[in-house]
């Protein structure tokens, strides 16, 4: 698998506009390629999938563990299998919902299906494109444990640096050797200019050339398509521009002229390392233990192959149906997506297919009721603070989602999905609004980052997901907060220092502001789906 990262010297740099033009022309060329964004970023990936028809990824040696991160970048055969076709039918719009809100969306789904072309130059060679996060060397409390560059490293990925080129001359090429410097081997074999005017770039070409030894492939100029927008998480979410096709078409039409593309496509890097066929040390990064494999095989056998069973007694009988085909029960869980509620990590989705479990999207926002036949809820993070005024509206759902609780149907709930069970929420501009109920909470606004980065959650007890002394990686990331957080479990900062309560957890809950992925190596996923089949195929 060929693989080349784009990274930078910080934030604003242009590496997602580089990131989506680059994967847009490769595309249009017929190549057969994927996208990874490095670290916990949900934003970064939708855009790399609502424009480009590519499933975006995450790989994050935190959170998912060096095993997986490798598989990501030097090999992965789950991305050939259904679960990656679904992942591209539910990019391109859910397929349950038939009214106008997908029809804008409707020319992406001929770019999901070009995904699998491949082009006779590359015969089925993979392409992966990744996408650093922050700057370059930017990592956990101060050092460069689970940068962009320490996942170059262990991957043995080539970086194409991306610079902002104004300002500064001889200056730039002082800055470049530093990070050339600063860490051996430093995997950074070009730059890219953004921003930059064709004379500057002719000026600044040769300098950094001569004195840095690396190859400038080239530069984009001031464009009006390069320009997104901003909010308190990030960039806006991709669904919010309604031109991003066209968008990056354009910036691809402007890399084939002043970006040497060929000269790119030869440094991807090819193959595997030696060490990539063998299990990688047990990392700092594994919250748990690496050992605790999940009993449950996929797609388990379930009741001897009888007919499906439906959980009787709580009122929501024709809700989680469990089908059983072959003697395998398969199970559906209700996964919240729309405006209000889109980040989840495909890794997390794609974890639940292969514990058995059919993800089924509908919008809290727009829909009156849950999916039939389901008999789990998942409640990702968000924007509900931008939309508490329609999500509290929303009488009949707030109704159905409380009832589910109360049920004790088996729930994950993070973040802006935690703030959506809260009895009020914030919005914007003060008004407070009421929510689901399920907590006594109130979500406010603080107008700052709150308990921001990764961290590690300890389990008080057995529970839904969680083991007693289990210890999960996690991550948070909101200006929200609420008085009701939960004390549930124990968490403390990844490089120590603060330690918190927080979250609710049950035999059938996990509620809390911390991001999870369900796909690391601990079995959540397995755990999830194994008390999905037991809430709604015991009669």
């Amino acid at each position: 698998m060929r693989r080349l990262m784009i990274s930078a010297m910080s934030s604003g740099s242009g590496k997602t506009v580089v990131t989506c033009g680059l994967l847009a022309l490769l595309k249009k060329r017929g190549y057969h390629v994927r996208s990874v964004k490095c670290g916990p970023d949900y934003i970064d990936p939708m855009f790399h999938s609502r424009v480009l028809g590519v499933e975006g990824e995450n790989a994050d040696l935190f959170l998912m563990g060096e095993k997986r991160v490798r598989e990501i970048f030097c090999g992965n055969p789950d991305n050939t299998d259904e679960g990656e076709k679904r992942v591209r039918e539910v990019l391109s719009g859910n397929p349950d919902h038939t009214d106008g809100r997908v029809a804008e969306e409707e020319s992406f789904c001929e770019v999901c299906v070009s995904a699998d072309h491949t082009d006779e130059r590359i015969g089925e060679q993979s392409y992966v494109l990744a996408e650093g996060a922050m700057g370059f060397y930017d990592g956990i409390g101060g050092t460069a444990d689970n940068s962009a560059w320490d996942i170059a490293d262990r991957t043995d990925t080539p970086v194409l640096l991306v610079i902002r080129s104004k300002g500064q001359s001889l200056s730039l090429a002082a800055q470049v050797r530093g990070f050339l410097d600063f860490r051996k081997p430093s995997h950074i074999i070009g730059v890219i200019l953004t921003d930059c005017h064709p004379s500057l770039y002719a000026h600044l070409k040769p300098i950094l050339e001569r004195e840095t030894g690396l190859t400038v492939f080239g530069y984009l100029p001031a464009m009006a398509e390069a320009e997104i927008p901003s909010r308190h998480l990030g960039l806006v979410t991709a669904d919010e521009i309604s031109d991003l096709r066209n968008r990056f078409e354009k910036i691809a039409a402007q890399m084939e002229k002043t970006v040497d593309v060929e000269g790119l496509l030869m440094h991807f890097r090819d193959g595997t390392r030696e060490e990539d066929a063998a299990e990688p040390e047990a990392s700092d990064f594994c919250g748990g233990d690496s050992g605790n494999k999940c009993d449950v095989p996929v797609g388990c056998a379930w009741n001897d192959g009888a007919t499906s069973g439906i959980a009787v007694g709580n009122g929501f009988a024709s809700k989680h149906e469990c089908t059983v085909s072959d003697g395998v029960c398969h199970c559906r869980v209700a996964v919240a997506r729309d405006e209000a509620f889109c980040f989840y990590y495909a890794e997390s989705l794609r974890a639940l297919r292969e514990a058995g479990a059919e993800p089924v999207f509908f919008s809290p926002v727009h829909d009156k009721c849950l999916p039939d036949d389901i008999s789990g809820l998942y409640l990702g993070g968000g924007y509900p603070e931008l939309y508490a005024g329609e999500l509290s509206e929303n009488r009949e759902m707030l109704a159905e989602i409380r009832e589910a609780v109360n049920a004790k149907m088996p729930l994950i709930a993070e973040c802006g999905g935690f703030l959506y069970l809260q009895k009020y929420l914030q919005d914007e501009s003060g008004t407070v609004h009421e929510m689901a109920g399920a907590f006594s909470g109130t979500g406010r606004t603080t107008g700052h980052l709150v308990r921001f980065g990764y961290l590690y959650m300890t389990a008080l007890q057995d529970s839904l997901l969680f083991r007693k002394g289990e210890v999960i990686p996690a991550h948070e990331f909101h200006h929200w907060d609420t008085d009701d957080n939960g004390r549930d479990l124990e968490a403390v900062r990844a490089r120590g220092g603060q330690s918190w309560q927080c979250a609710y957890v049950s035999e059938s809950m996990y509620a809390g502001f911390p991001h999870i992925s369900l796909g690391g190596e601990v079995p959540l996923a397995e755990r999830f789906v194994e008390r999905m089949k037991e809430f709604s195929c015991s009669v």
